[in-house]
């Protein structure tokens, strides 16, 4: 849990956090933490709590103890905070009822509740029938390898943990060990000591697990040569790096050799740019 301490894990923590949670229902989250009262009473209601409270920090425990997860493993709480939130709901009716139904006498409690009720449904609907387009670039770039691969077997190599470009290329899948991550060899779990090293998502007593590649050598300075005997043996390897390619370059520099791979072509999420590679000639 040493990564408690990294400013880096808690600001993608937060950031899934957000992803999961309605603005409005953030909002009224926040308003009930000066009412708790409200949900104090019954068993059943305090075991709900519970085990919402519950299931949000096994997800706190696992996100800091190193095991990576996707933004959707959170969107329990879209689910838990709509409850929760119609509290905050009531609590904030009552008080802007309290303070202004002196001035002004249609801003009764059972008004102001219509009114936060509706504006939140309109909030909440817009953002729901809003679709998401930020992740067109992984069938995008699934697409733009497949119709650049020259032999029918591909490999995507990334240094990201997410497979869903080599799925939609129909490739297999192999992860540029970066610092941090966790492995197996001979199915004992061991710290990462090479980046670089290529490792594959492991099957049966494995699944789900990164395991080191046996038969290619480990480490950055091994990349090109384990990428050029994956390309002899028939593959078409490209280079999936959600880095910016001078942070991709360093990573290469820092081990005394220079970058092998080349851009072909980068797609935009959001802000940010995806880019594949391929092995230079």
């Amino acid at each position: 849990m040493i990564s408690m301490l990294s400013w880096k894990m808690w600001f993608a923590f937060l950031d899934r956090l957000s992803g999961a949670l309605f603005v409005p229902s953030l909002i009224f989250l926040i308003v009930l933490l000066f009412a708790p009262s409200v949900f104090r009473r019954g068993p059943a209601l305090r075991f709900f709590l519970s085990a919402a409270f519950a299931a949000l920090l096994f997800r706190f425990c696992i996100f800091f103890a190193g095991i990576a997860f996707e933004e959707r493993y959170m969107l329990m709480l879209t689910v838990l905070s709509a409850p929760l939130a119609a509290g905050g709901i009531v609590v904030a009716s009552r008080f802007i009822s309290e303070k202004l139904s002196c001035r002004y006498a249609y801003l009764t409690y059972r008004n102001v509740f219509i009114v936060l009720v509706l504006l939140t449904g309109l909030i909440s609907a817009g953002k729901g029938l809003n679709p998401s387009l930020d992740k067109g670039w992984i069938k995008d770039s699934a697409k733009f390898i497949k119709e650049n691969a020259a032999t029918q077997r591909i490999i995507v190599i990334s240094d990201s943990a997410d497979e869903r470009v080599s799925y939609y290329a129909g490739a297999e899948f192999l992860k540029f060990a970066m610092e941090g991550d966790r492995q197996l060899r001979n199915g004992e779990k061991i710290d990462i000591v090479h980046s670089g090293t290529l490792l594959y998502r492991g099957i049966n007593a494995e699944a789900g697990k990164l395991c080191i590649l046996e038969g290619f050598a480990e480490g950055v300075p091994a990349f090109e040569g384990n990428v050029k005997k994956l390309e002899k043996e028939g593959a078409s390897v490209f280079f999936v790096s959600e880095l910016p390619d001078s942070e991709l370059k360093k990573i290469f520099a820092d081990a005394g050799v220079p970058c092998p791979l080349i851009p072909l072509k980068s797609f935009k999420e959001r802000k940010k740019l995806k880019t594949v590679y391929r092995l230079r000639d």
